[in-house]
């Protein structure tokens, strides 16, 4: 089948490969598939189908910006990890609920317990955990290592694994130190399975974590990571080299490459549909699709790439950072795929192609992007701007 292109102010390209994306049991709360967003022990779910035709239902403003990140919990609200030493909370209208000063800037994004305690890790460095009226149920001192803070994770027990560096630690419910690893570099990925925790680290080893025994190595993608870790069963998928996209087979436990050397740079962790459709965004503002053979699907143009000039020279186009969204996309129960980049609306693609701006709900540098209840969305903005999106009425 012929890609078409349809015109609703992005460019789409989309073969027939992807328009039967069906993404029901996709978890973006997940951190390990999304990336963003709370995680497992929340329900802050795709399940729900996104905006078809979305609008900014609400808006907020945090005045000290949106530092390490931003989850939401099962009945939408937003906590945030601002800039300055507060942790705050909006209810799903906006309004702030709390903010709580924990007593250095926070450096992990807020996670949510299976009880339903937030916790964050601070500079200082200590894990606190509030209650969900915001008070502080305790501090425990974190080890001091070398490194910057990497992932945390949510286990179901109601403990919680964060690790900094190549360091990781595990706090049981009340804060005590349960368990203490290291691997051979720096963290890169925490995955909760029923046979254990997975870990990868940065230069592309995978370990198995069944504490108290130390981690014992189960397999390598072979090379550094560039990229955070996806999964589906059976299956780990991440970027090497800003260009290449693996994946690793647990049976045989192979590496194989799904997208051997990108002409684009990739510019965030991957996104996986149900059905193993993979979804990507690259330094020059494009959202891709790849189907489960490496061949690219679904193409996504039209961003807020601006031309810059030179000092003394001819325009040309900036792709660094400051003017590209690293936020990976989202994908729903339908196959509808939310994405936002730097100085362009957010945006819902359907499986069919079309595709519809969310106006005002933009961001000169985007913090996150994550599901809310009701199939709702909710963006945030380095600045302290949230916007809660929810379905036009017309």
């Amino acid at each position: 089948m012929k890609p078409r292109l349809a015109h609703f102010g992005v460019a789409v390209w989309l073969t027939s490969a992807l328009v039967t994306i069906n993404a029901a049991g996709l978890d973006p709360t997940r951190s390990q598939r999304i990336a963003v967003g709370a995680p497992s022990a929340a329900t802050n779910s795709a399940s729900g189908v996104f905006p078809k035709r979305p609008r900014v239902r609400a808006r907020a403003a945090v005045a000290d910006g949106v530092g390490s990140g931003v989850s939401v919990d099962s009945s939408g609200r937003v906590i945030v990890a601002t800039q300055g030493q507060d942790v705050v909370q909006l209810d799903s209208s906006g309004q702030r609920d709390w903010a709580t000063d924990v007593g250095a800037t926070p450096a992990t994004r807020p996670v949510v317990s299976a009880g339903g305690t937030r916790l964050v890790v601070t500079e200082k460095p200590e894990l606190v955990a509030l209650t969900p009226g915001g008070k502080v149920l305790f501090k425990r001192r974190f080890a001091r290592r070398h490194g910057q803070f990497g992932p945390i994770r949510s286990l179901t027990d109601g403990s919680v694994v964060v690790a900094r560096g190549k360091y990781l630690a595990r706090f049981d419910r009340s804060g005590r130190t349960r368990d203490e690893t290291e691997l051979s570099s720096d963290v890169a990925a925490i995955i909760d399975q029923p046979s254990g925790l997975l870990l990868v680290a940065r230069n592309g080893d995978i370990f198995r974590w069944n504490s108290p025994a130390p981690p014992s190595r189960y397999g390598s993608f072979g090379m550094s990571l560039s990229s955070g870790v996806v999964d589906k069963p059976g299956e780990l998928y991440a970027v090497a080299g800003r260009r290449r996209i693996l994946r690793f087979e647990f049976r045989g436990r192979l590496r194989t490459t799904l997208v051997p050397r990108s002409n684009l740079r990739f510019a965030s962790t991957p996104t996986l549909s149900s059905t193993g459709d993979l979804f990507i965004a690259t330094d020059s503002g494009l959202l891709l699709g790849y189907d489960s053979n490496g061949d690219e699907q679904l193409r996504v143009t039209g961003g807020a790439i601006r031309p810059r000039p030179k000092p003394g020279g001819t325009p040309r186009l900036d792709l660094g950072s400051s003017t590209v969204s690293r936020l990976p996309p989202i994908v729903d129960a339908a196959g509808n795929i939310a994405y936002m980049y730097t100085d362009a609306e957010l945006i819902v693609v359907t499986p069919a192609g079309d595709s519809q701006r969310a106006a005002g709900a933009s961001c000169r540098m985007p913090a996150a992007l994550l599901a809310a209840p009701k199939g709702e969305l909710v963006a945030a903005c380095r600045s302290g701007r949230i916007f809660f999106v929810a379905n036009s009425a017309k």
